[in-house]
């Protein structure tokens, strides 16, 4: 008997069913990335793992990796504390703009005492709770008034804005857009580009003196 010879056919045999069950198995399930889905889950499934392959295959690039060792400071955290001490001083004097959309022309200009604000600015809040029944019992959001003790939005809603210029007179703008500046700004007739004044610097800065 040639041993050899069966154990050659046998292998075989083992290469082609193996090959026939991967191929099988390839087929069945469809939530391997390129196969076809039966349906939204199995597309779901296919688009998690493209994601993820896509995430580890990127995570192994150091070009990819959060460089936390070079971030020793953040111009954004810079930019958002400067702001918030350039516009915490009621002495600063800015500038605002207003136009109305679709016209590159300003149609107004005022000096700004302090920082402009949001009409839908509040100093108390808008809902409470109200707990009904002591036990068990759900909790209800109820409207409050506002500021000025009245029910409803503000009169130009959230979308207003508001400022007292140097002579401390307040405006209300709800029309359009607006620009600010804590410099004032040249405009030529043709408005566009619009420049600073000629060696003018910020009113004041979030430095302390």
């Amino acid at each position: 008997m040639n041993t050899r010879g069966i154990r050659t056919t046998a292998a075989a045999a083992i290469a082609i069913a193996v090959t026939i069950g991967s191929g099988a198995a390839a087929c069945s399930s469809s939530t391997k990335p390129g196969a076809n889905a039966n349906n939204s889950t199995d597309l779901q499934h296919q688009q998690e793992a493209l994601t993820v392959n896509a995430y580890n295959l990127c995570d192994k690039q150091v070009s990819c990796q959060y460089p936390a060792s070079q971030m020793a400071n953040s111009l954004e955290m810079a930019n958002l504390r400067e702001r918030l001490l350039r516009f915490n001083n009621p002495n600063k004097v800015g500038y605002i703009y207003l136009f109305v959309s679709g016209s590159p022309n300003p149609v107004f200009f005022s000096s700004v005492k302090g920082k402009v604000s949001s009409t839908g600015s509040s100093m108390t809040a808008s809902v409470g709770v109200e707990r009904h029944g002591d036990t068990g019992g759900g909790n209800v959001n109820v409207q409050l008034p506002g500021d000025d003790l009245s029910f409803g939005p503000e009169e130009c809603g959230d979308q207003g804005v508001f400022w007292f210029d140097e002579a401390n007179v307040i405006h209300e703008w709800c029309q359009g857009p607006w620009l600010y500046t804590d410099a004032p700004l040249k405009l030529p007739p043709a408005v566009v580009p619009l420049q600073l004044v000629d060696g003018a610097k910020p009113s004041t800065t979030g430095a302390k003196p």
